[in-house]
């Protein structure tokens, strides 16, 4: 079990470096090579790891398997998308965002896997725990989307601007585009995270946290959902389009993540008593 356990893992890696280096070499010229299908391996090498480490009876962190899951959670989520836009190739230059953010996801799971932790038999046996951590987990994978939407967009408009790589806008799919998927998405990851942080503040009632304000995560979280929320009523209200409404939303995403990160690492903030 140990063997496959690092085998499976092994081989996302490589095969998300490799969909990494496609992605990125496709941008100036042809590849023999399928980046898409060498995403979709290290995906499903990644779910096999995701399944072996669950079932190996070892007590990992809670914490792991909901950085690991979102890492193939986002992967999954552009290849159905990319699949699903297949007659417009362009959407398939984004993987030159999506296979980084994975590994950036996928390596912190890794790191963690290390740290053995008990609590994993304790959340699952709670459904509406369950519910909450399935439903963040979904809300921050679809805001991942989005945050590849505005890179891309931001991206694009830079390479309007600048003559000497004006060419590489052929790659890329066109701002209108990229700009109509970046608020659906934006929507439908607002929806589904206001339920994960409200189900959240309902199973914390009558706890105390670890510092007086109540889950850092959770207050980050509803930060990071205003700013969302502003550029949604903004677009829809005031117009805010383009450039300055990509980087304001993928600022609230930048929040999300640092708070994610940083409440499970530093003194372990997100823990009631």
């Amino acid at each position: 079990m140990n063997l496959a356990f690092h085998i499976t893992a092994l081989t996302a890696v490589l095969f998300y470096v490799g969909a990494t280096a496609l992605y990125l070499r496709s941008l100036w010229k042809r590849v023999s090579l399928s980046p898409r299908r060498f995403l979709a391996i290290g995906a499903v090498g990644h779910a096999l790891f995701i399944g072996l480490s669950f079932y190996s009876g070892e007590n990992y962190s809670s914490f792991s398997y909901f950085t690991s899951s979102l890492s193939l959670g986002i992967v999954a989520a552009y290849l159905f998308f990319s699949r699903s836009n297949r007659p417009n190739s362009r959407f398939d230059s984004l993987g030159a965002f999506v296979s980084p953010l994975a590994l950036f996801f996928f390596s912190i799971s890794s790191v963690v896997f290390h740290f053995s932790d008990d609590s994993k038999s304790s959340w699952l046996d709670d459904p509406l725990l369950v519910f909450h951590v399935a439903s963040t987990l979904i809300g921050i994978a679809v805001f991942s989307i989005a945050a590849i939407f505005s890179l891309a967009l931001i991206f694009q408009e830079t390479l309007l601007k600048n003559r000497s790589l004006h060419t590489l806008t052929r790659k890329f799919p066109p701002i209108s585009s990229l700009e109509f998927y970046r608020e659906r998405f934006i929507i439908v990851g607002f929806l589904v995270l206001l339920v994960g942080v409200s189900t959240g503040f309902y199973l914390t009632s009558g706890k105390q946290s670890l510092i007086e304000l109540g889950d850092p995560l959770l207050l980050a979280s509803c930060f990071a959902l205003m700013i969302y929320a502003f550029v949604i009523l903004a677009g829809k209200l005031k117009g805010l389009r383009g450039r300055r409404a990509a980087i304001l939303s993928f600022c609230g995403y930048l929040l999300m993540i640092f708070s994610l990160v940083g409440a499970n690492f530093i003194e372990n903030f997100h823990v009631y008593k």
